[in-house]
């Protein structure tokens, strides 16, 4: 590759960062055709995020790492992400040999994928040499197969619940994790049934960590399926999925923790700050024609990107990259949001310097279960039983906040 050098970035965003997260976005092209997926709603906002100008190619995609470890020092992660990721899976299959057989210290490798193709080879490659693997599972099987189907029109769920079933059953050092994208399909029927099959199933299939993550937007919001009666029936599904939390956390038989729901519970009892975005700071996301983005969900909204790799450097695009981030306490919205403390960093995919007519549905997720974590805790108390409480986040999180 030979020697590499550093054009001009903007230097208190990308110099210096400590920690960083560097997302390779190997394809846009997926074998699934989720009814929801921002892919399909973001064609008219940019073409860059449906079709790619290049595709990445070892020599490429290596020395776009060299390129950041020269300027920023070796990342703390390195995640792979689509798109569907293993599309490319002989790309990453390289990539990852090619850092170990330097012998030198290399990152910690992630991956984002709906798991239909981790099998085989793949699945053992990714046991032996990722730290983490995210799954795409929406739920139990009515859930999951509402939305998520394949090219041909299919419900996915059986294939990859299999397959991470097989993965989890080989697996000893990966933390595995999902995101379930909440959608109106949860409020058809019994609401309580759906949500306890959810939450059996990533029992089952041994999650250590999940988020759920609503999806955007009237057409499959859990906050409009029916205009005079969609808030009260969300709010009776966060209620539930809170509690279904809830009672295992206290009880100390939590196997699948909730990421958003344990942020909003140690904000509430003041064992957390909130929680800054990494967007320009530690967190970039690169496409294979080579543009570099403050964070991937700056790609998601059609964003132009903050900085590209020409030859052996990296060239400032905008001008305004100090300024770049999310969610932040600048943000006007931030003044009027009950939950910025503990929410998910999903949030910031909905936030942006201008305040906006209503609640985004992701808030309005947050909010309801922040009211709800708030009822629970505070009927321990009336039961005077807030030792059970204090027991329960020393159990789970004393060691790790």
């Amino acid at each position: 590759m030979g020697n590499v050098s550093v054009g001009k970035v903007g230097k208190n965003i990308l110099s210096g960062a400590e920690n960083a997260t560097l997302v390779f976005v190997l394809t846009n092209a997926c074998n699934y055709r989720c009814g929801y997926c921002y892919e399909n709603k973001s064609l008219s906002a940019s073409l860059s995020l449906s079709y790619f100008r290049d595709a990445f190619s070892l020599d490429t995609i290596l020395k776009v790492y060299e390129i950041f470890c020269q300027y920023n020092g070796m990342p703390e992660r390195i995640v792979f992400f689509g798109g569907e990721p293993l599309i490319k899976k002989d790309l990453i299959y390289d990539f990852v040999n090619a850092l170990i057989k330097t012998g030198d210290k290399v990152p910690k490798f992630d991956m984002i994928t709906n798991a239909s193709l981790l099998e085989g080879e793949i699945r053992d490659f990714v046991l032996e040499y990722f730290s983490a693997v995210t799954f795409s599972l929406d739920g139990g099987k009515e859930i999951h197969d509402s939305y998520r189907k394949d090219a041909a029109g299919n419900g996915t769920f059986d294939s990859i619940v299999e397959n991470i079933r097989e993965f989890q059953i080989r697996n000893i050092n990966v933390k595995t994790a999902v995101e379930a994208t909440l959608t109106d399909a949860y409020l058809e029927g019994d609401i309580q049934s759906k949500c306890k099959e959810t939450w059996e199933l990533m029992n089952f299939l041994s999650i250590q960590v999940m988020d759920f993550i609503p999806v955007k937007g009237d057409e499959y919001s859990i906050f409009s399926i029916h205009e005079n009666t969609g808030l009260r029936q969300a709010q009776d599904l966060v209620n539930i999925l809170v509690d279904l939390w809830f009672d295992d956390f206290i009880s100390l038989q939590l196997r699948t923790d909730v990421v958003s729901f344990h942020n909003l519970l140690l904000s509430l009892i003041k064992k957390r700050k909130p929680r800054g975005c990494g967007a320009g700071k530690n967190y970039f996301a690169v496409t294979p024609d080579l543009s570099v983005y403050s964070c991937q969900v700056a790609l998601f909204q059609g964003d132009l990107p903050n900085w590209h790799i020409e030859e052996d450097k990296i060239v400032e695009l905008r001008r305004d990259s100090e300024n770049v981030g999310h969610a932040d306490k600048s943000n006007p919205f931030c003044a009027v949001c009950e939950c910025l403390e503990g929410c998910s960093c999903y949030c910031r995919a909905q936030w942006d310097h201008h305040m906006p007519e209503k609640l985004p549905d992701i808030c309005h997720f947050h909010k309801f279960a922040r009211r709800r974590i708030l009822e629970r805790i505070g009927l321990l108390y009336e039961k005077n039983e807030q030792g059970m409480l204090k027991k329960a986040v020393s159990f789970y999180y004393g060691k790790k906040e």
